[in-house]
């Protein structure tokens, strides 16, 4: 069907596949699922960033200031947060 993983969370569920394919997933998922809800292409980094304790709370008050604005839809990152 296209799909290359699907990952099963608790109310729904991850499907990966290329971006050229996702019509096709789409398409084959609708036949065979009576609820389907949605479909929407999101950015999956390959590579993680690592960010400090330190850098933590700037990165943080950026992103939520980029959330705030009126023109910015979607924020994606692959920052990996250290605890």
């Amino acid at each position: 069907s296209g799909a290359d993983e699907c990952i099963t969370k608790k109310n729904f569920h991850e499907i990966h596949c290329a971006k050229n394919e996702i019509y096709n997933v789409k398409k084959n998922l609708e036949k065979k699922i009576i609820n389907f809800i949605s479909t929407k292409i999101e950015w999956i980094s390959l590579n993680n960033v690592k960010i400090s304790k330190e850098n933590k709370e700037n990165l943080l008050e950026f992103l939520e200031a980029l959330e705030e604005d009126d023109d910015v839809q979607n924020i994606f990152s692959n920052a990996e947060l250290q605890n």
